[in-house]
């Protein structure tokens, strides 16, 4: 009967606490806690086992929120940059190397007529007249090849423009994409 008592209080019971817990942060609960670092007599193995188990259980629910804080903290600066990006009266568009437009904003749709959202992932070059393209693809290139700000101005339907083409490099150096500004002068 003790025999039953002593490995009821120190084995079973431990190891039952245990599964529980690990079973609710494999569910993704991960406030989950064995709920023995109290608990006297829990020695040993699976006293240590338990104490290390909600060790961990505390830092990744500690790392969870700080990300979650992250990621709230990144959407809203994305907000105000997405704001202050459509509430310019320049042209701007983000480019891959090639002309590529990932991004633009709300003024510069507004001149082909269209939204960001219709011209996002064609090529700029397509975007332009015929007798801008030239000048624009070679601005490009030599952004590209340069991984220095390049400065023109472009005619387009009787208009001219001030074109400003901005690399973004990696950490090597090299040019992953392009901000294109444009003020129609």
């Amino acid at each position: 009967l003790m025999s039953r008592v002593w490995g009821t209080r120190h084995l079973l019971w431990p190891a039952k606490r245990l599964h529980a817990a690990v079973t609710r942060m494999g569910q993704g609960d991960l406030s989950a806690r064995t709920g023995m670092e109290d608990c006297q007599g829990i020695t040993g193995e699976l006293g240590q086992l338990a104490r290390t188990f909600d060790q961990m259980a505390e830092k990744l629910e500690r790392n969870q929120t700080e990300q979650e804080n992250a990621r709230e903290a990144l959407l809203g600066s994305e907000a105000k940059l997405r704001a202050i990006f459509n509430a310019s009266a320049d042209g701007m568009l983000l480019l891959e190397p090639d002309g590529t437009v990932l991004s633009m904003n709300e003024c510069a749709a507004m001149r082909r007529g269209r939204s960001p959202a219709e011209l996002e992932g064609r090529n700029i070059l397509e975007l332009i007249p015929q007798e801008a393209r030239g000048v624009r693809q070679a601005g490009l290139v030599q952004v590209a090849a340069s991984g220095r700000p390049v400065r023109f101005e472009e005619e387009r339907d009787g208009r001219t423009y001030a074109i400003r083409l901005f690399p973004i490099t990696n950490a090597d150096g090299s040019v992953r994409q392009i901000a294109s500004f444009s003020r129609d002068i």
